[in-house]
C-alpha cells in the first residue's frame, strides 16, 4: 500500500491531470455551463481520483466575499481577552468546539482570531465587512456550558 498524502490536493493538480486549464477547472467547480462536457468529465474524474475536496472557505475568500458582500460561509469569532487567559480556560475550549459543531451542521466554518496588538485589531476590522460583536469574560462565573449545577 502507498504512502498517504497528508498535504491536501490543489486545484491546479486536478487542472493537470485532467489536462484542463486551471480556469476551466474552477469552472467546472463553480457550476458555470460553459464548460464542455467532456472537459466537466475529465476534471470530476481527476479531483475524484486525486481526492480532491473544494475548499468552499478559501473559495469564499479569494472572491473577497465579506458580510456585505455576499456569503463567505464562514463565522469568525474573535479572541479580545489575553490569549493565556481564554485558551487555558476549559470553558472556552468547550465553547468554540460547541460553536464549531453547530457551525458545522449548517455546512459552515469557524474562523478564530486572536488578534495581539492594536494593529491587528485594525487589520481585522478592515477585513470584516460586516461583524456582530459579543463579549465573554474570564470571569469563571460568566458563562455556563451544558446542563446542570455548576
Amino acid at each position: 500500500m502507498g504512502a498517504v498524502s497528508r498535504t491536501p490536493v490543489t486545484l491546479d493538480q486536478v487542472a493537470r491531470a485532467a489536462g484542463v486549464s486551471r480556469a476551466t477547472a474552477s469552472r467546472v467547480f463553480s457550476g458555470n455551463p460553459a464548460v464542455s462536457a467532456v472537459a466537466r468529465l475529465a476534471v470530476e474524474r481527476a479531483a475524484s481520483e486525486l481526492g480532491y475536496v473544494l475548499n468552499r472557505t478559501a473559495r469564499s475568500l479569494a472572491a473577497g466575499q465579506s458580510a456585505t458582500a455576499g456569503r463567505s460561509e464562514s463565522i469568525g469569532v474573535v479572541v479580545l481577552e489575553p490569549t493565556s487567559d481564554f485558551f487555558g480556560d476549559p470553558k472556552f475550549s468547550r465553547l468554540l468546539a460547541g460553536i464549531g459543531e453547530e457551525l458545522s451542521a449548517r455546512n459552515l466554518h469557524l474562523v478564530l482570531f486572536a488578534p495581539q496588538s492594536p494593529t491587528d485589531i485594525s487589520r481585522l476590522q478592515q477585513y470584516l465587512g460586516g461583524a456582530m460583536s459579543m463579549r465573554f469574560s474570564c470571569s469563571p462565573t460568566a458563562i455556563r456550558i451544558g446542563s446542570g449545577p455548576a
